[in-house]
């Protein structure tokens, strides 16, 4: 294991109740993840995608990590970031949506299933446009 993912696993939070250390990789398998699930039409309930983007805020902790952005393989993972930024964000509203801190809290996806759909609307006035096969995975 790199000198970097051995930085980043102990300043990022361990998986809750396995303890299991994040590593870069990991960070950004979540992130892709979440992105996909939402590229997908995301359909679970709000409260569960504001968890799910937990990878996101994990990264910014890393990419403002003063150690961390000394190490050879930073600019490779701030680089990957980036990319995947660029697609999380033509998913998501132009504008601010729900209340936050960071953009891809602030920013809502623009297609979403029902059951997201309905609890958007009721949390932050705002309907996306619908799913063509109701959403993402049902949980």
């Amino acid at each position: 294991m790199s000198e970097f993912a051995t930085h980043v696993q102990n300043i990022v939070r361990p998986y809750p109740g396995t303890g299991k250390k994040r590593d870069p990789a990991s960070l950004l398998h979540g992130y892709y993840a979440i992105i996909t699930n939402v590229a997908g039409g995301y359909n679970d309930y709000v409260a569960e995608y504001f968890n799910d983007l937990a990878p996101r805020d994990f990264i910014e902790q890393v990419l403002r990590d003063p150690t961390a952005q000394r190490f050879p393989e930073f600019e490779e993972f701030a680089r990957q970031v980036d990319d995947l930024d660029e697609q999380f964000r033509r998913l998501l509203t132009p504008t601010p949506v729900a209340p936050g801190k960071s953009w891809w809290t602030t920013h809502l996806p623009l297609r979403a299933g029902r059951r997201f759909n309905d609890e958007m609307r009721t949390l932050f006035d705002y309907r996306a446009e619908p799913a063509e096969d109701g959403g993402g995975t049902w949980y």
